[in-house]
């Protein structure tokens, strides 16, 4: 299903790509034609054509901080498998080195209990 997300997000980032390159060549025509307001005085689609690319660039940004977050915790999840298919018994006790390539990090509360998040984003 990840695969499937980045794929999905990475066509979105391609269409935002397109559609800020369009934008940005509108913006660029539009400074050379100026439109005459009801009032007489110039304006044109500038502002709104800035706004919309400034738009489209924010998007572009999350999109690809999206796929980088999931291209790092996919890269984590094979190094884990790699690991593991590296076993060759049962794990019968503590493995410290398997222990470091499943959990992301430990939460320790007031109360004296720990919640450990693994690397796939489960807790426990």
């Amino acid at each position: 299903m990840k695969e499937y997300s980045s794929t999905i997000q990475r066509k979105e980032l391609a269409s935002v790509n397109q559609e800020m390159a369009l934008v940005s060549e509108m913006a660029n025509r539009s400074l050379h034609k100026p439109v005459l307001s009801s009032d007489g005085e110039g304006s044109s689609d500038y502002d709104d054509l800035v706004q919309k690319y400034e738009a489209l660039h924010k998007r572009h940004d999350e999109l690809e901080a999206e796929i980088a977050e999931r291209d790092r915790r996919r890269g984590m999840l094979k190094a884990y498998f790699k690991e593991l298919s590296q076993q060759e018994n049962l794990i019968t006790e503590f493995d410290e080195s398997l222990f470091s390539f499943m959990i992301d990090h430990a939460t320790v509360y007031p109360d004296k209990h720990i919640v450990f998040t693994f690397k796939d984003g489960r807790t426990a």
